[in-house]
C-alpha cells in the first residue's frame, strides 16, 4: 500500500500552493518507472485517495509539468505519458509493444547551437525502435 505524508515533507516541490491531491499525484509519479498515462496516474492516485477526481489529477499533471516538476512525454501514440523523474535522461520507445524505457546517458548537444549563439536550456531526447523482445519476435517471423 502506498502512503503519503500529509505534513510538509522533505520532497516538497516548487508549486506555490501545495495540496494533498498534488502530493498524491507526485507520489504516484515518483514511485512509477513505467511512464504512466494520465488515466493510469488517476487510477493509482485513487488507491491512495479514493475521492480524488479525474479532473483534479489532470489539472495537477498540467501544473506540475508547467513547473518542470514532472516530464510529459508525447511519444507519437494516442496518449501522453508522464515521468516523475526529472533528472537529465533520454527515453527509448518501443514501436512494437509501446514500452518506454529510461536511458541514463546524457544526450549530447550539437556544437552548432553555440556557434549560432543559441543557449540550450533543456533537452528531451526520445529514441524510437524495437525493444529486445519485439526485435526477436520480428526476426523469428522472417
Amino acid at each position: 500500500m502506498i502512503t503519503v505524508n500529509k505534513a510538509q515533507g522533505e520532497n516538497r516541490s516548487l508549486c506555490s500552493r501545495r495540496s494533498y491531491p498534488r502530493e498524491v499525484v507526485l507520489k504516484v509519479l515518483h514511485d512509477s518507472y513505467d511512464h504512466p498515462t494520465a488515466y493510469t496516474v488517476y487510477e493509482r492516485a485513487r488507491a491512495i485517495k479514493p475521492d480524488i477526481s479525474r479532473g483534479t489529477v489532470y489539472r495537477n499533471l498540467k501544473l506540475l509539468e508547467e513547473k518542470n516538476e514532472i516530464l510529459m512525454l508525447e511519444t507519437g501514440g494516442r496518449f501522453a505519458h508522464y515521468d516523475g523523474h526529472t533528472e537529465e535522461h533520454s527515453h527509448f520507445v518501443c514501436r512494437g509493444c509501446g514500452r518506454i524505457e529510461d536511458i541514463f546517458e546524457e544526450p549530447s548537444v550539437p556544437e552548432l547551437f553555440a556557434a549560432r549563439g543559441m543557449e540550450v536550456l533543456k533537452t528531451q531526447c526520445v529514441y524510437y525502435g524495437l525493444c529486445e523482445s519485439c526485435a526477436k519476435r520480428k526476426n523469428e517471423k522472417r
